[in-house]
């Protein structure tokens, strides 16, 4: 009986996380012309946005949609956050490594 409880929380973990990760990463893809300032702003409005809809599709009779909201919210959150941090890191990054000095040899005489 204990291992149907832990099955069905897992799914009902899944069910919440997934979506959230997916839309989070579909945010990220698809708000790339703005800048990072919008796009870092609207990120937690859009979660919050998206995450309300958990009380139409399970029912506000339901006692844990609130945690369902919560749970989808912070995970769009934080998957957008990662994302977005990840991308700005990328582009302050050198574009050419500059090597030790010595690696290279200098054009000068061989001897």
């Amino acid at each position: 009986m204990i291992f149907a409880l832990l099955l069905l929380v897992a799914l009902g973990l899944a069910a919440a996380i997934v979506p959230a990760v997916l839309v989070g990463f579909g945010y990220v893809v698809a708000s790339r012309r703005l800048p990072l300032w919008a796009r870092s702003v609207l990120l937690p409005v859009f979660a919050v946005a998206s995450a309300l809809l958990w009380p139409c599709l399970a029912g506000s009779g339901n006692y844990w949609w609130p945690a369902a909201v919560v749970l989808s919210a912070g995970t769009m959150c934080a998957t957008g956050l990662v994302l977005l941090l990840h991308e700005a890191q990328g582009r302050h990054r050198p574009r050419h490594h500059a090597g030790w000095p010595g690696a290279y040899p200098s054009a000068g005489p061989v001897g």
